[in-house]
């Protein structure tokens, strides 16, 4: 037998899939649809405060008052960038090439593939996993290596969204007793946290994103037991599905986040939500949220060029993620690299309220 005969594609069965691709995605689909281009990293943006004020009061033919013009601020920020590469195996190359075995360049072109399809799932799971991060903590953790942190431990870089303190934790005694004791108020809480939003920048609070203690603490509630006898089906819902907070409870939109995670660098799987955690929100608009999408430029083909405008026509703007190849020749082989430029931002701090409910 020859040695070619023993390395040659034997097995040609169906791959199995030992562990399932990707992470658990229960974010609104408007923290990933409402983008925006940026060229390059960084952009600027103008905030300005709405009026809320009255108007005064002057005797009839009295010269008018003197009012000042509401503040402007540009506010500036810097996207985040990440990219990867692989290299393509050399013997892959040789069995595309071979016009004679079908089945080595199929097995071939499915490996490529599937290298492709798994280097997109590891930047669509960091898009998430920074999402989720700033919705949970108001941050995202990077360490010295570049890998998203569960926790500020071991942080060298950090993405901070200014979250007021009065939105952390109790949210400035709005969560004056634990949700974990039968007797606490729930629904008053939350009212609590309507009225203040309101008052503080006049949206309507319409979202919780909530970890997997959260629903147990509401079924068990005995300030709800008059709640769900005026609500039957929504309390049969609730019985059907206990993990789940049904939606319309307390006039909000509840959504279960307590079973994100991602893998970090070590392959250990870290929780993207505290089992306590309640992060309230109002609509998700572009003035409350916006995806920006950075770009760099790419290669359109491989080669060198000494005419220094078609150098310059050979390369093209690629926006958030993407990817090219291009040939190595010592040794021989094919890189692939795969970038994404972004940063998940909350343009009003203070429409982001994460509750800790058990003080």
């Amino acid at each position: 037998m020859a040695i070619e005969d023993i390395l040659n594609w034997r097995n040609i069965s169906a791959s199995v899939q030992r562990v399932l691709t990707g992470i658990p995605n229960r974010l609104p689909p408007a923290f990933m649809n409402i983008k925006e281009d940026v060229l390059g990293d960084r952009t600027t943006y103008v905030q300005f405060y709405g009026q809320r004020a009255l108007a005064r009061r002057a005797e009839y033919g009295a010269p008018s008052r003197a009012r000042t013009l509401r503040p402007l601020a540009d506010k500036t920020v810097t996207l985040c960038h990440f990219a990867e590469h692989i290299k393509l195996r050399h013997e892959l190359l040789l069995r595309l090439r071979n016009p004679n075995d079908l089945v080595a360049q199929t097995m071939a072109q499915t490996e490529i593939a599937r290298h492709g399809a798994d280097l997109r799932t590891l930047f669509d799971n960091t898009r998430i996993a920074a999402i989720a991060s700033a919705l949970a903590n108001g941050r995202i953790w990077f360490d010295v290596g570049g890998n998203v942190l569960p926790t500020a431990s071991g942080a060298f870089h950090t993405i901070d969204y200014r979250v007021p303190a009065n939105n952390l934790n109790q949210l400035n005694g709005i969560i004056a007793a634990s949700w974990a004791t039968a007797s606490t108020p729930i629904i008053q809480q939350i009212e609590n946290l309507r009225i203040r939003m309101a008052q503080t920048t006049g949206r309507e609070l319409k979202y919780c994103l909530y970890g997997s203690n959260i629903a147990n603490y509401l079924f068990t509630n005995d300030t709800l037991k008059a709640y769900w006898q005026y609500a039957p089906a929504m309390y049969q819902s609730f019985a059907n599905s206990p993990e789940t907070v049904p939606n319309g409870f307390a006039g909000l939109t509840w959504i279960r986040v307590g079973d994100m995670f991602f893998e970090d660098a070590d392959g250990v799987s870290r929780s993207l939500f505290g089992a306590d955690t309640a992060s309230f929100m109002p609509e998700i608009d572009s003035n409350f949220y916006t995806m920006y999408e950075g770009s760099i430029l790419v290669p359109k083909s491989y080669g060198i060029s000494a005419n220094s405008t078609a150098a310059l026509s050979n390369f093209e703007i690629v926006y958030g993620m993407g990817g090219y190849a291009v040939p190595e020749l010592d040794p021989v082989g094919i890189k692939e690299t795969y970038f994404d430029t972004f940063l998940p931002h909350f343009k009003i701090p203070e429409d982001l309220y994460i509750g800790d409910v058990t003080p």
